[in-house]
């Protein structure tokens, strides 16, 4: 629908056109995914410029023509200046971003991935230290919500229940089976721990906050990063700008 409107929105990404504008990418609260024209904010005089930072939680004023939305006015409401202040904190907070612009399409409600991000990113500036942890719980979380992670209550290949033990990741399908279809299929299996598996249960069903409160030991969080990366390796035609960086910081 055309006219002029407001939402709140975090700065997923930032695109250079000519001399003097820019599209701006933004996970809204109520529209979901948009990108909009900024026409003329790379002027030194410009006012709407300092609040569009990658990752700033701002407050828009925009207009939807027939195709495309112009932004028109922002207000800034957190910068999440914390998590900006040293590289690994800022790596980590921009792969959540990049992976929600890759993986989101334009104009689709989602405000429970919304809430999701701004969690991640409100957490990360407060708890600066568990940015590690609180990326890769985030990574799984967001996967789940937009509906690509796996069922990991079931076999996916002969559909019964898991038993209480140790399932295999087939690597190649992403599909996640019992110990004996494990040994009928081929495939280089990857490994799952029935505690691991706990642990992506209780993921899915409870907020970030709670996840932080689990006595997770390093070899869990080792686990949980690579089934998030795994998946991401296995389903983007190229992979996320920030991930060659992970391993920097």
């Amino acid at each position: 629908m055309k006219g002029a409107f407001t939402t709140t929105g975090i700065i997923l990404g930032k695109r250079d056109f000519g001399d003097q504008d820019r599209f701006i990418t933004v996970l809204t609260q109520d529209r979901g995914k948009i990108t909009c024209m900024a026409k003329g904010i790379r002027k030194i005089s410009s006012r709407r410029n300092p609040p569009i930072e990658l990752l700033n939680r701002v407050n828009l004023s925009l207009w939807k023509s027939t195709h495309h939305y112009y932004l028109t006015q922002t207000v800034l409401e957190e910068r999440f200046a914390d998590l900006k202040t040293t590289m690994d904190r800022l790596t980590s907070a921009l792969f959540l971003a990049e992976l929600v612009e890759r993986l989101t399409p334009e104009e689709t409600p989602l405000p429970e991935l919304y809430q999701r991000l701004n969690e991640a990113l409100s957490l990360m500036s407060f708890y600066p230290d568990q940015h590690e942890r609180i990326r890769v719980a985030s990574v799984l979380q967001i996967l789940d919500r937009l509906g690509f992670l796996l069922d990991f209550r079931k076999c996916g290949s002969c559909h019964n229940l898991l038993p209480k033990e140790n399932a295999f990741l087939d690597e190649k399908h992403f599909n996640l089976e019992c110990r004996s279809c494990a040994e009928k299929n081929f495939g280089f299996k990857h490994e799952l721990p029935l505690d691991t598996l706990k642990i992506l249960h209780f993921l899915r069903q409870h907020p970030l906050l709670a996840v932080l409160q689990l006595k997770l030991e390093d070899s869990h969080v080792l686990a949980l990063n690579t089934l998030g990366r795994l998946f991401l390796s296995q389903n983007l035609y190229e992979p996320l700008r920030c991930e060659a960086f992970l391993g920097e910081y």
